[in-house]
């Protein structure tokens, strides 16, 4: 009986795996043209806020970040385990796996967002576990039963099958349509899944979508060396990057691509961090589209005791 054990939980093993490894990394993609559009609008909306807190005589905080030690923005989290049988290739995921994710989430917006877990909810749905794509029929099903909160509240869902490792709408896209908001994950990118996509940064690269950041790479079918992610301080790259490299350079003369980027399709272990350019850009948007601004000393929402930890949890068939 043990050696019967051993080699199904080597056959899971295997089957999460091929599934991960064969995988697409992100469901996110734009044209230029698309780009061109969303950030003629993005610097509209963004000019009127200005104007707003010019008028009203506030301070627009996106124009520089608070200061370290006094203001904090703080992101709400539902996590939505959608699962077709309570194990771990059902995607039944523990607390434990959920909070060391949230962790990882807090440690890769360390300065920038400070991200609660307030309620964790399992939903045993076999068709949404494993039908959920962006655009389908599921997808809508699940989010208009599940999705939890306003624009500033980051809903997750864990699936079996999305058809790319992860996907998620960006901020702009709320006001058309809010129930489409939140980040889809494939459950076995968190920690504990297989490798190379088993640290967590899936859900660290489709949140950078949920804070309006693009790929760094030129995702357009042109692979060009324009300014993809209208973003300063990223170099121009055509391409992807896969695996971890130690040094790639698709655009000659603007600099070495950003493989360690978590806007890259890099390895997990590869992904290190944020440019300071990317970090202006998540700000501006989330306060222009999500209304998530710092907290200060003494307002509601700033002292957060625990932000790895989840208040509730419940579960629905």
């Amino acid at each position: 009986m043990r050696s019967f054990l051993s080699l199904a939980l080597v056959c899971a093993t295997f089957a999460s795996a091929a599934l991960i490894n064969n995988t697409p990394r992100c469901g996110v993609s734009f044209t230029h043209d698309e780009i061109q559009i969303k950030e003629m609008k993005f610097a509209e909306d963004l000019a009127k806020l200005e104007a707003k807190a010019l008028q009203e005589r506030a301070p627009i905080s996106s124009i520089k970040p608070p200061v370290p030690g006094t203001g904090k923005r703080i992101i709400s989290v539902v996590w939505h385990v959608v699962y077709s049988s309570a194990t771990w290739n059902g995607g039944y995921l523990s607390d434990a796996t959920i909070n060391e994710s949230i962790k990882i989430l807090n440690r890769d917006f360390r300065g920038i967002f400070v991200f609660r877990l307030t309620r964790i909810t399992r939903t045993l749905n076999a068709d949404w576990f494993n039908n959920v794509r962006r655009g389908s029929a599921q997808n809508a099903a699940m989010k208009a039963t599940l999705r939890a909160g306003p624009q500033s509240m980051l809903n997750i869902y864990s699936v079996g099958n999305p058809g790319v490792l992860g996907y998620s709408p960006m901020p702009d896209q709320y006001a058309r349509a809010p129930k489409e908001d939140g980040v889809v994950i494939l459950f076995n990118t968190v920690p504990g899944g297989p490798p190379p996509y088993n640290l967590g940064k899936t859900l660290t690269h489709e949140t950078g979508h949920w804070v309006g950041l693009y790929h760094v790479f030129d995702d357009s079918p042109n692979h060009g060396c324009g300014d993809a992610d209208m973003v300063a301080d990223t170099p121009p790259q055509s391409q992807p990057t896969f695996g971890c490299p130690a040094s790639k350079d698709t655009c000659a003369g603007g600099g070495a691509d950003s493989i360690h980027n978590y806007m890259d399709y890099s390895d997990d272990a590869c992904m290190t961090g944020w440019t300071a350019g990317q970090v202006s850009r998540m700000i501006r948007q989330c306060e222009t589209y999500r209304a998530i601004y710092p907290t200060y000393p003494n307002q509601p929402g700033d002292s957060v005791v625990d932000p790895d930890t989840n208040d509730d949890s419940e579960e629905t068939s």
